[in-house]
C-alpha cells in the first residue's frame, strides 16, 4: 500500500506505537480493533452549536487532534494539518436504546487515516434536554487519558462561548509530535536499551506463564477480534475500604486492585507465576499534559501462589507497579520480538489478559447547565482474551470487560468480574489468609488448562519456586552507605560512622521513626521499626535490612547506574501508576491551608485532643494543659521582626487559629478563624524578675473558646539578654510541633523580615486532614493489630496505685508542686554509654530506673508508667502543626530475683513494643481491658515520664539562642509527672506531684532513690533491683 505524501504537509516518521497499530490494522482491515471511544449522557439545557465550537477550539490547540497519516515504501508517516474543523454528527431519537445503538455504529466505522484526522464526534438528542455525546477516535491519535485532559479545557471553552466570549486559541507549547521526535533520538534508544535487559530477565524466569482463565469453548486455531462487553458491580461502597486498606499497607489503590486481579487469576487458572498486560499511561513527566496516544500495554509479572497471603501479593504488586514506571517506556513490540520465537495464531503475543484500573473520572458539572454521566455503547471487538477495566463512581466501582466471545460465555465474564470485587473485598478484610482460603460465591466456572507463553510447550516447573531470588550475590556496601547518609542527615552530624550506635550518637525514638519511615517510603516497603531497636549499630542494621530486603540493594544498584539526567527524569515521574495518584496521604482531602482552598469540614475533636478537652471540662481555664517553653538568648533581638514572623506562622497554620466550644450533647467542637489577633508582650525587668514572669505564664491557662491558644512574652533582662516565653494549650500543639515545626518556621520568617532570603516552605499541611487520615487508619488491619497488641499486653493489669502520705480526696485536686534534681554531664554520658553498650536507648534506661523507683512505693509486683509519644506515623504528619501526642503504657513486672541488668533488658522490650504500637489512643488501649476510668475519670492516678531534648529549633539571626526548658507549672493533671531534660549541662529532673497526696520530703526521697538506682545500674548492673538502694533507716514516706 502506497499513499503519496501531501507535499504541502510536513510529514515525519510515526511513533513506534502508531506503527504497531497500523500493522495490526493491515492484518485485519475490517476489525476496527483500535477504534476507541468514550460516551456520556448530557442532561440539561445543552447548546449543541456552542459545544461543537468549543470542541474545535481544542482541535486548534492540540496537534494530535489534527494528525493525518500516509504510507510510503512500507513505512508509516504522520503530519499535522495546520487547520481542520471537526464536524459533529447529529441525530434525534425517541429513547435511549436506539441512541446507544447509533453511538455503537458511529464508533465502529473504519477510519481512513490518510484523509482526515481519525475522529468521529456525535451528538444524539433524546427529547429536548437529554443528549448522547459520543467521542470516537483511532488510538493512533489519542488515548482515554487524553480525553480526561481535554474535558476540563472543554468545559472552560464551552463556558466562555456561552458568555459570548471569543476564546484566544494558541497551540500548546509542547505537542505529541515533539514527543515522537524525541522518541526517535539516539538518547531515547539508548535509554530503551538500558531498560530492556531488566524487563526481559524477569519474564524469562523458569515457570513464568501467560495469565489465562479457562474458556467455555476450545480456543480457535486463529484468534478472532470479535467480542462483546460485560459489566458487573463490585460490592457496594468498596472505595473507602479500598483506600483505607491501601493507606494501612502503604500502597496505592491501583496496587491493591492489581493484587486482587492476580490473585483471582490464580484461583481461576491455577497460575502461581504469571504475566499479564497492564495498561499504563506511557507519559513521561514532561508530556503529562499533552494529548496523544501515549497509553500502552506493558507485560507485568505477578506471583500468587495458593499458599501466599493477599498481603504477600499486594507486596509483589507494589513492586511490579514501581517497576512499571520505567518498564512502560520499553515498546511492547520490542519485548515481543525478543521473547517470542514464532507466533501462535490462536493467541495474542505474550499476554492474553490485560488489566486497567485508572480512576478516570469526569466532573458531572463540567459543562455548564448539564449533568454528565457515563454511557455504555455496544461494541463488537476484542483485542485480547479478556481486557478488564474498572470504573470508579464515587464510593463504588463497576468492572467492565471486553472479551473474546469465541472463548467465553457472557455469564462467565460477568461472573469473573463479580468474583473480582468480592475477592478483593474479602481479602482486604483478612489479608493474612492464604489465597486459596478466601471465600468466593458458589458458581459454575469452566474447566481448562493454562498454556506457556512464547510458544514454549514444555512442562512448567514447580509454580511455587522463586527463581527471582536465586543466584544473588553478597550485598551491603551500597545499602550501608545509603543508610549512613540518612543517619547523618537526620542526626545533623556528618561524622556519624557505620560502626556507631544510632542511639548513642544522638538518635532517639522520634528520629528512629523518621529513619524507618524514610526507608519505607523510598523503597515502598513496610520496614518494621523493631529492626532499628534490635540492630542499633548502623552497619548491623544495614546487614539485617539486606538479609530481609535484598531488593533494596538491587534498587540502589540500578540507581547507581543512571546518569544525573536519568535520575532527574525518574524524580519527575510520579511514583504511582498512570492516573492513580492516590497514596495513603492522598486518601484524605487536600491539606492545603492556602487562600482559596476549602477543606472538608472536620468539627469534632480528634482522639489526640480529647484528653485535653476532658481535662478542660474538669478544670476550665486552669494551667493544667498549658505548655510554657522558656528560651534564653543574647543579642540585638528585633521584636518587630519577631512579631511579624509569629503572625506569618499563625496565618500559615489553621490549628493556630482554632478555638473550641461545647456543641450538641456536650461534645467538643472546633472552629477555625480566618484571622486572629497576634501580639507579643514585652517586659523590661532584671534577671530575678524573669523567674516571676515565667511563673506567671506557666500558671495562666487559656479560654479555649477564643483563638489563638498561644501567647508570647519577651523579657529583656538587660540590654543584650532576653528570654522568650512561649505558652500554648496542649489542644493545639505538642512539644514536637513547637520545636520541630513552629519555631524553625518562625526562624525562617524572622530572617526574611530582617532582609534575608524569602521564605521557601512547602505548602502547609492542615490538622483537619491529618484527622481524616487518622480516621482512615483506624479502620486498617495495622490499627487492628495495634489494638490487639494492647489487649494482650495490658491483660489483667491492675489500676496503678502508689502509697501516699495522705488518703486520696474524693474529688481530685489539680494543685501541684515541683521538686527538682540536677545530675552532672558525666551521669548523662554514663547513661548514654550504658545504653549503647546494651543495645538500647537512654529513654529505656531512664524508664527502667523510674519504674524501679516507683515499685518501692507500689502495692504489688507491677509498675506502670505512662509515657508521651510523638505518634506521627507518616512523613506528612511531621510537618503538621497540632497535637498528635499520645500516651503509651509501659508495664513492668518485678520479681525478687530481678537484677538491674534484667530490668533494662525488660525495659528494652517493653519500650520497643510500646513505640511500635503507639497510635492506639491510651484511653482505648486501657478501655480494652476494662480500665476506662484510669484516663477518662480525670483523676490521673498514674505517673507520666517525659524525656525532653533541650534544643528548641529556634535560631534568630544575629542572636545566640541557648537551650530551652519547659517551665514546670503548679497545676497537676496526674499524681506524678517526672520530666527529664537532656542538655549539655547534664540531666535535669523535675518531679511534679499533688501536695494533697504527698509531702515535698517524700518526693525528695523519691528522687534520692531514683539517683541511687541510676548510679547503681551504671556501677554494677548485676545487683538486684530491690537491693540497689541504701536507705540508711529512712522511711519511704514522710509521716507528717
Amino acid at each position: 500500500m502506497t499513499v503519496e505524501l501531501d507535499r504541502e504537509l510536513d510529514f515525519a516518521p510515526a511513533a513506534a506505537v502508531q506503527r504497531q497499530m497500523w500493522v495490526v490494522d493491515r492484518m485485519d482491515p475490517s476489525s476496527c480493533v483500535y477504534n476507541e471511544h468514550l460516551a456520556f449522557w448530557l442532561d440539561g439545557a445543552l447548546d449543541a452549536s456552542v459545544l461543537e465550537n468549543a470542541w474545535n477550539d481544542l482541535v486548534a490547540a492540540h496537534d494530535a487532534l489534527r494528525l493525518v497519516f500516509a504510507v510510503r515504501d512500507g513505512e508509516l508517516y504522520q503530519a499535522v494539518r495546520p487547520q481542520y474543523r471537526c464536524r459533529f454528527e447529529h441525530a434525534r431519537f425517541d429513547s435511549d436504546e436506539p441512541a446507544l445503538s447509533w453511538g455503537g455504529q458511529l464508533v465502529e466505522r473504519r477510519y481512513d487515516i490518510s484523509a482526515d484526522p481519525p475522529t468521529a464526534i456525535g451528538l444524539g438528542a433524546v427529547g429536548d434536554n437529554r443528549h448522547l455525546f459520543v467521542i470516537g477516535f483511532h488510538h493512533a491519535v489519542m488515548d482515554a487519558g487524553s480525553i480526561g485532559l481535554l474535558f476540563e479545557e472543554l468545559g472552560a471553552r464551552y463556558r466562555e462561548r456561552l458568555l459570548g466570549l471569543e476564546p484566544s486559541i494558541e497551540p500548546t507549547a509542547v505537542g505529541y509530535t515533539d514527543f515522537v521526535a524525541a522518541s526517535q533520538t539516539p538518547q531515547f534508544a539508548e535509554r530503551v536499551e538500558a531498560l530492556l535487559p531488566a524487563v526481559l530477565e524477569k519474564l524469562r524466569q523458569p515457570g513464568v506463564v501467560s495469565a489465562e482463565i479457562p474458556g467455555d469453548r476450545d480456543r480457535p486455531a486463529v484468534k478472532s477480534t470479535a467480542g462483546r462487553l460485560a459489566e458487573a458491580p463490585f460490592p457496594e461502597g468498596i472505595v473507602p475500604r479500598l483506600r483505607a486498606f491501601a493507606a494501612s499497607h502503604r500502597v496505592t489503590p491501583f496496587q491493591v486492585l492489581l493484587a486482587g486481579m492476580g490473585s483471582l487469576l490464580h484461583r481461576y487458572g491455577g497460575q502461581s507465576d504469571m504475566v499479564l498486560g497492564v495498561g499504563s499511561s506511557g507519559r513521561p513527566q514532561e508530556y503529562a499534559e499533552v494529548v496523544g496516544p501515549f497509553s500502552c500495554v506493558a507485560p507485568v509479572r505477578l506471583r500468587a501462589a495458593g499458599s501466599a497471603t493477599f498481603a504477600d501479593v499486594v507486596d509483589d504488586a507494589r513492586d511490579a507497579a514501581l517497576r512499571l514506571e520505567t518498564d512502560q517506556f520499553v515498546p511492547f513490540s520490542r519485548v515481543v520480538s525478543e521473547l517470542v520465537d514464532g507466533r501462535d495464531p490462536s493467541r495474542t503475543p505474550l499476554v492474553q489478559i490485560v488489566f486497567n484500573a485508572p480512576p478516570l473520572q469526569f466532573a458531572p458539572d463540567v459543562l455548564d447547565g448539564c449533568r454528565l454521566t457515563s454511557a455504555r455503547v455496544p461494541r463488537n471487538r476484542s483485542r485480547f482474551d479478556l481486557l478488564v477495566n474498572l470504573e470508579w463512581h464515587g464510593p463504588d466501582v463497576v468492572g467492565t470487560a471486553e472479551y473474546d466471545s469465541a472463548l467465553f460465555d457472557h455469564s462467565t465474564v460477568t461472573g469473573f468480574l463479580s468474583d473480582l470485587g468480592v475477592f478483593i473485598d474479602a481479602a482486604m478484610s483478612a489479608p493474612a489468609l492464604p489465597l486459596d482460603a478466601v471465600q468466593l460465591p458458589a458458581r459454575q466456572r469452566p474447566p481448562g488448562s493454562v498454556a506457556r507463553f512464547a510458544g514454549d510447550t514444555a512442562a512448567a516447573p514447580d509454580q511455587d519456586s522463586d527463581p527471582i531470588t536465586e543466584g544473588g550475590s553478597a550485598r551491603g556496601t551500597r545499602l550501608e552507605e545509603h543508610l549512613l547518609g540518612h543517619c547523618r542527615d537526620l542526626l545533623s552530624d556528618p561524622a556519624v560512622a557505620a560502626t556507631d550506635d544510632f542511639f548513642a550518637v544522638g538518635g532517639h525514638s522520634m528520629v528512629a521513626a523518621r529513619l524507618i519511615q524514610r526507608l519505607s517510603e523510598e523503597f515502598d516497603t513496610e520496614v518494621p521499626l523493631l529492626l532499628l531497636f534490635e540492630n542499633p549499630v548502623i552497619a548491623d542494621l544495614a546487614a539485617e535490612l539486606d538479609r530481609q530486603f535484598p531488593e533494596f540493594d538491587e534498587v540502589l544498584a540500578q540507581v547507581a547506574g543512571l546518569s544525573p539526567e536519568e535520575i532527574a527524569d525518574l524524580e519527575r515521574l510520579d511514583p504511582d501508576h498512570g492516573n492513580d495518584h492516590e497514596t495513603a496521604a492522598d486518601a484524605a482531602p487536600s491539606s492545603s491551608d492556602g487562600p482559596g482552598r476549602v477543606e472538608q469540614q472536620v468539627d469534632a475533636v480528634s482522639p489526640h485532643e480529647e484528653p485535653f478537652w476532658l481535662m478542660e471540662q474538669f478544670a476550665p481555664g486552669s494551667a493544667v494543659n498549658t505548655l510554657t517553653l522558656r528560651i534564653p538568648g543574647r543579642g540585638p533581638l528585633d521584636v518587630a521582626a519577631f512579631t511579624a514572623a509569629l503572625k506569618d506562622v499563625v496565618a500559615r497554620h489553621e490549628i493556630l487559629r482554632t478555638s473550641y466550644r461545647t456543641g450538641e450533647a456536650a461534645a467538643a467542637q472546633r472552629s477555625v478563624a480566618e484571622t486572629v489577633d497576634v501580639t507579643v508582650e514585652e517586659v523590661v525587668a532584671g534577671s530575678e524578675s524573669a523567674d516571676a514572669v515565667a511563673e506567671r505564664e506557666c500558671r495562666t491557662g487559656f479560654d479555649v473558646s477564643t483563638a489563638p491558644l498561644i501567647r508570647t512574652v519577651i523579657v529583656h533582662t538587660d540590654d543584650q539578654a532576653f528570654e522568650i516565653l512561649l505558652s500554648c494549650h496542649h489542644l493545639v500543639m505538642d512539644y514536637w510541633c513547637v520545636t520541630q515545626v513552629m519555631l524553625p518556621e518562625l526562624s525562617a520568617y524572622y530572617r526574611q523580615h530582617l532582609g534575608g532570603p524569602a521564605v521557601d516552605l512547602d505548602p502547609p499541611h492542615g490538622y483537619r486532614s491529618a484527622i481524616l487520615r487518622e480516621a482512615t487508619w483506624r479502620a486498617s488491619p495495622e490499627a487492628r493489630a495495634q489494638r490487639r497488641y494492647w489487649r494482650e499486653r495490658l491483660d489483667r493489669m491492675a489500676t496503678p496505685a502508689l502509697s501516699t502520705d495522705r488518703p486520696r480526696p474524693e474529688v481530685s485536686e489539680f494543685t501541684g508542686a515541683t521538686v527538682g534534681r540536677r545530675l552532672a554531664a558525666d551521669v548523662r554520658d554514663s547513661v548514654a554509654g550504658y545504653a549503647r553498650d546494651h543495645r538500647t536507648t537512654s529513654f529505656a534506661v531512664l524508664s527502667a530506673v523510674t519504674a524501679a523507683t516507683l515499685n518501692r512505693r507500689a502495692d504489688g509486683a507491677e509498675t506502670v508508667l505512662m509515657c508521651p509519644v510523638e505518634n506521627r506515623r507518616q512523613i506528612v504528619d511531621t510537618r503538621v502543626m497540632g497535637t498528635f501526642v499520645n500516651l503509651i503504657a509501659l508495664r513492668y513486672t518485678f520479681a525478687d530475683d530481678l537484677s538491674l541488668a534484667g530490668l533494662v533488658q525488660q525495659s528494652r522490650s517493653v519500650v520497643r513494643g510500646g513505640y511500635a504500637n503507639q497510635s492506639v489512643p491510651i484511653a482505648e488501649a486501657l478501655g480494652s481491658v476494662g480500665l476506662e476510668n484510669v484516663i477518662s475519670s480525670g483523676q490521673g492516678q498514674y505517673c507520666v515520664l517525659n524525656v525532653f531534648a533541650a534544643d528548641t529549633g529556634l535560631q534568630l539571626d544575629g542572636c545566640t539562642i541557648e537551650p530551652g526548658t519547659v517551665v514546670p507549672h503548679p497545676s497537676a493533671g496526674t499524681d506524678l509527672e517526672l520530666s527529664v531534660t537532656e542538655s549539655a549541662a547534664g540531666l535535669a529532673l523535675d518531679l511534679k506531684y499533688r501536695p494533697s497526696l504527698w509531702n515535698a520530703s517524700s518526693m525528695e526521697a523519691l528522687l534520692d532513690d531514683l539517683e541511687q538506682i541510676l548510679r547503681a545500674l551504671i556501677d554494677d548492673d548485676s545487683q538486684l533491683v530491690h537491693g540497689a538502694i541504701d536507705r540508711s533507716g529512712k522511711d519511704l514516706l514522710d509521716p507528717r
